[in-house]
């Protein structure tokens, strides 16, 4: 009898642990971006339950480019209403990027898509798509000029890659 417990005691601990990541994730939907000095951004991580968008940003400065979409997957996917909340903003001051990731008319949930310079191909944040395959990124811009953002998911072994239309954004 005591044995025949025993054997059980390791599966059990595994599904409890698979069940406690699975809750953790589905528990951290709906973090937020704070921009912070200009050209980067701070993730700030909260829990919220009600929460569709999971977004994790990267500093901007220096990280260079991240390789060219792509992915091994043959299931297309497309960017869908890809937009900024304004066109022009003073220098320091955020632009929100927002959009869904779609394959046909269904919503890619839990995927990256990165905020790119489409002239200088830098990537500069990204954000995590929520249940509607919807992401929300915000992006202090660092100087005056004329900046042609683009939104781009990169593929993977299931989905082909996809970049968005370049959205052009004037900071005075």
């Amino acid at each position: 009898m005591a044995t025949n417990l025993r054997s059980l005691i390791l599966p059990v601990a595994l599904a409890v642990c698979a069940l406690a990541v699975l809750l953790a994730y589905v528990a951290w939907s709906g973090n937020t971006v704070t921009p912070s000095t200009a050209g980067s951004v701070t993730t700030t991580l909260a829990s919220s339950g009600a929460g569709t968008t999971t977004t994790v940003a990267s500093s901007a400065g220096g990280a260079g480019p991240l390789p060219s979409v792509g992915g091994t997957g043959t299931i297309s996917t497309s960017i869908t209403n890809f937009a900024a909340d304004t066109a022009t903003a003073r220098a320091g001051t955020a632009v929100t990027f927002t959009g869904n990731l779609m394959f046909g008319t269904s919503p890619l949930v839990g995927a990256q898509v990165t905020l790119f310079n489409h002239d200088t191909g830098a990537s500069l944040t990204y954000a995590i798509t929520g249940n509607s395959g919807d992401f929300g990124i915000q992006y202090v811009l660092p100087g005056p000029g004329l900046y042609n953002l683009e939104a781009r998911y990169l593929g993977s072994n299931v989905y082909h890659g996809t970049t968005s239309n370049a959205m052009a954004i004037t900071s005075t």
